[in-house]
């Protein structure tokens, strides 16, 4: 996964960017179709926001944007929305791709009558 990391308004360290990168590199483990991550850091009305663009192969990107007082709070709570997200777009997809609850259904009655007999 390719992260992208733009800075706006605001001064960051080269320690605090190796942070986001570190933290975000976590975030292939939950969902392997996410293609790359943009994380803008900026600085307004005395929050840092931590907005997250997060590049999946299904059909809808996802967008996440905290504001907290401090860089790594902003960090840290968009990297645990993103997991959440990630967590809800894979479970959206291997359900549509499991059999309907009726043919799931039939397909329990047939072995139950095939036990019986």
């Amino acid at each position: 996964m390719n992260t992208r990391i733009t800075v706006r308004h605001m001064d960051v360290s080269d320690s605090a960017k190796d942070f986001v990168l570190e933290k975000f590199a976590e975030i292939d483990r939950f969902f392997g179709a996410v293609k790359e991550a943009e994380v803008i850091l900026k600085q307004e009305d005395r929050k840092v926001h931590c907005e997250v663009l997060l590049h999946v192969k299904s059909k809808n990107d996802i967008v996440i944007d905290v504001a907290r007082d401090t860089l790594h709070e902003a960090v840290d709570i968009a990297v645990q929305k993103c997991e959440r997200q990630l967590r809800r777009t894979k479970e959206k997809l291997t359900d549509r791709r499991r059999p309907s609850a009726e043919a799931g259904a039939e397909a329990v009655a047939e072995e139950v009558e095939e036990t019986e007999s």
